[in-house]
């Protein structure tokens, strides 16, 4: 209905419509058409969540998009086929991104250097996009030394978890991790390896 109605609008006044262009959004989420059916299909183990919209890499995708769809903000989704156009974004996320290549990871490391935020959910480039074997390393293809740390662990849970950081309770589902920090990285957390800062060229990273 709100559709139509803005369709009229534009028959009965069309000089007010033609130069207009909506603004662009500061703000990304990339989204992985490639993990979105990996994921569905490690999460089909349970079967009550087979076939539905309820598996771990779906509720990170609606759970970043909800959290800044509720602060305000103008959100594009940017397909991981095409990463190069986040370069146009002050701010990206990157929800459960368990699949990553090389060239990809190369790409978020360009741009942190020229000055973006990147943030991330455990499991960042987990594993190989090219054969999905796991990165003895995580975050793969140097992405730890981006992110300023590594993981300790990365675990399936159950039952949603009730951690705080900086004062604040948050639940935790579906995964739970640890973080080390390397050098240069700040865990926000209290040394909990819950969230670690990392600043890289002009920009920064932080990895949840």
């Amino acid at each position: 209905l709100a559709a139509a109605e803005i369709c009229s609008a534009r028959e009965r006044c069309p000089e007010a419509f033609r130069t207009w262009k909506p603004e662009k959004a500061r703000v990304a989420v990339v989204f992985s058409h490639a993990l979105d059916m990996y994921s569905e299909m490690e999460d089909a183990e349970d079967l009550s969540r087979a076939g539905t919209v309820c598996y771990r890499y779906k509720d990170s995708l609606k759970g970043w998009y909800s959290m800044l769809w509720r602060l305000g903000l103008a959100v594009d989704l940017v397909p991981a086929e095409e990463l190069e156009r986040v370069g146009g974004y002050a701010f990206v996320a990157l929800p459960y991104l368990h699949l990553v290549s090389a060239a990809q990871a190369e790409v978020l490391k360009k741009y942190v250097e020229d000055g973006g935020v990147l943030a991330a959910d455990i499991g960042v480039a987990f594993r190989d996009l090219s054969n999905t074997w796991v990165n003895a390393v995580r975050p793969g293809f140097g992405l730890d030394r981006l992110f300023g740390c590594r993981e300790r662990s990365n675990k399936a849970i159950q039952e949603p978890r009730t951690i705080e950081i900086s004062g604040k309770r948050i639940t935790v589902t579906r995964m739970s991790g640890r973080l080390d920090t390397l050098a240069g990285g700040e865990d926000l957390s209290g040394g909990q390896g819950l969230l670690v800062s990392n600043r890289s060229g002009r920009g920064c990273t932080f990895h949840f």
